[in-house]
């Protein structure tokens, strides 16, 4: 199995500046363009496996940012919703997502939950 990797590193190459420690969550946010390119040439180049871009996503980091549950929800459905966009303008032909959760102990369950859940919908 091969899964994507180095999406920070990419981001930064393409010319990203990170301004928030939420690295490429931060990108979902404001240059999804980015990110979904990045997914589809992770698939071009043979990955079988796409992460949602939510490494530093969190509940806990996402609020102290000032972000409300409904908007924290949003940011992970957006990192599903690109890897899944990707996956479906059919690069590769046997592909997958693997969801990223930042580290938050306090409210790492319930991000799996709700990652869990999104990836589900979509």
């Amino acid at each position: 199995m091969i899964v994507d990797g180095g999406l920070g590193l990419e981001l930064a190459r393409r010319g990203f500046a990170f301004s928030t420690g939420l690295w490429s969550g931060e990108a979902i946010l404001t240059r999804p363009d980015i990110v979904r390119a990045i997914h589809r040439d992770y698939l071009a180049a043979g990955a079988e496996v796409l992460e949602t871009a939510t490494y530093q996503v969190s509940h806990g980091a996402l609020r102290a940012l000032g972000y409300s549950e409904k908007r924290i929800d949003d940011v992970f459905a957006r990192g599903v919703a690109l890897a899944r966009e990707a996956i479906d303008a059919g690069l590769q032909t046997h592909s997958g997502m693997a969801g990223l959760l930042g580290v938050d102990h306090s409210t790492l369950w319930r991000s799996i939950r709700r990652l869990e859940t999104i990836s589900n919908e979509n």
